[in-house]
């Protein structure tokens, strides 16, 4: 196995825009860690949440941060039309539209690492994406 040196662990804070991040540029522990520090990382993740209640993320990282909410858990969600534009996802803001059966015109459409399909006249699939390729998304 081949080993990592510091300079490779070498990354920017995600945070770093922020008045609460101390080292705009840290040695991480390990390849997932992007927060300089825990702190970094809660005051990041709170801001984000705060400006979606306020409307302020681009409509596609606010779809994304709301499909997160929805899936927390779960493999799945089932979910109307009606439900889908009370959480307010606009569908026509997809990242990518997968045609998976030609005959009946049915596609899947990609919001980041989710999977949105309809199953019914009126029922639609989310998914992510590591349950969309037959593995466990624990």
């Amino acid at each position: 196995m081949e080993d990592l040196n510091n300079e490779s662990l070498t990354r920017r804070c995600n945070n770093a825009d922020s008045e609460v991040c101390n080292s705009e540029y840290f040695t991480a522990k390990n390849r997932n860690q992007f927060y300089c520090s825990q702190n970094c990382r809660d005051d990041f993740n709170n801001r984000k949440k705060r400006e979606l209640r306020n409307g302020n993320l681009p409509i596609k990282d606010g779809i994304i941060v709301k499909l997160q909410s929805l899936l927390q858990s779960n493999k799945e969600v089932f979910l109307t039309s009606k439900q889908i534009e009370g959480y307010g996802i606009d569908i026509t803001k997809y990242d990518e539209q997968i045609l998976i059966d030609r005959k009946n015109q049915r596609y899947v459409l990609r919001f980041g690492d989710f999977y949105m399909y309809r199953i019914e006249d009126d029922l639609f699939r989310i998914i992510t994406k590591t349950e969309n390729n037959g593995k466990r998304s624990d």
